[in-house]
């Protein structure tokens, strides 16, 4: 693995992780002291974010195939300048994801950080909803938006002070905990309401 400046910034917070033998809820979120530190991956979100990475592969299979098929195709002809502009941005952005979570696997760490919740964005299409939360971190630092299921969209509010932890580059949430939430990317939809 290459070590570059993030290695360096983070060696020390990585090798001040918690021991493979505490409890699994102290290895999964320590508690932090500083508003950001890097612990190492553990295995299920190495895998984790193997799996996601591996999907996209398969997605721009099928977008080469069809855009094969859609200027080969004398039934079917479309022009080349056409045929990139419908398929050429869905093929970048998951390159450009895959990318991004490869580089988290190989740097193996996940920043974990304490903040509050700023916002929150529901966003329909004619065949899918998707949902977004913005935490920031820290007092000056720019909101990061997080991708979420329904259920956690619905248990977060506004202003809620959460600690998350998250694979930096390609922005993908493992855990967040706060209030009433108590979600792990790991395992299956977990929301407790204690209310």
């Amino acid at each position: 693995m290459r070590r570059g400046r993030w290695h360096a910034r983070s060696q020390d917070a990585i090798e001040s992780a918690p021991a493979a033998n505490q409890s699994s809820r102290d290895h999964r979120m320590p508690s932090i002291d500083a508003l950001k530190s890097a612990v190492p991956l553990d295995p299920r979100e190495r895998k984790l974010l193997r799996s996601r990475s591996l999907i996209l592969p398969v997605m721009l299979a099928i977008d080469i195939i069809v855009i094969a098929i859609v200027i080969v195709a004398p039934d079917w002809y479309v022009p080349l300048p056409i045929a990139a502009l419908l398929f050429g941005p869905p093929t970048v952005y998951a390159a450009i994801t895959r990318s991004r979570l490869f580089n988290d696997l190989l740097r193996g760490i996940k920043l974990v950080g304490n903040g509050v919740v700023v916002g929150k964005d529901r966003r329909q299409s004619e065949d899918q909803t998707t949902y977004r939360v913005r935490i920031r971190i820290g007092r000056t630092s720019k909101p990061l938006s997080f991708r979420i299921s329904e259920p956690l969209y619905d248990a977060l509010y506004e202003n809620q002070n959460v600690r998350i932890a998250y694979a930096p580059l390609s922005r993908t949430l493992l855990e967040l905990e706060g209030g009433n939430c108590d979600y792990v990317a790991v395992d299956d939809e977990r929301i407790r309401d204690d209310s």
